[in-house]
């Protein structure tokens, strides 16, 4: 069975069906996790660096025009590990929930 998963309750869902095959069910539901926390740590990170000059001098010194690559790299440095991908995914998600609070009075 192949599904995209949008919710932990899908993954639980998901295991829950696959019970006959309970290895398989718990790669999907193992790499689904890991996937959710990844951004969730992308998101940490985006608000580390909003608040840390340390941080951000840290980033501009590898690159004065820093790409994805750079700020993965420096989130790896602070142990937060994610990918570009996620990093990308936290990214729209951080943007979206900003303009839903500034927006309000529109």
């Amino acid at each position: 069975m192949l599904a995209i998963l949008n919710t932990p309750f899908q993954a639980f869902t998901i295991c829950i069906s696959l019970q006959n095959d309970y290895h398989s069910a718990l790669i999907l539901n193992l790499s689904y996790i890991r996937k959710f926390m990844s951004v969730q740590t992308a998101l940490r990170f985006i608000q580390q660096l909003r608040g840390d000059e340390e941080l951000k001098n840290r980033l501009l010194t590898l690159n004065n025009n820093p790409d994805l690559e750079s700020f993965v790299k420096v989130g790896a440095e602070v142990d937060l590990f994610f990918t570009v991908e996620e990093l990308t995914t936290a990214h729209k998600h951080d943007w979206t929930m900003r303009w839903l609070l500034y927006n309000r009075e529109s």
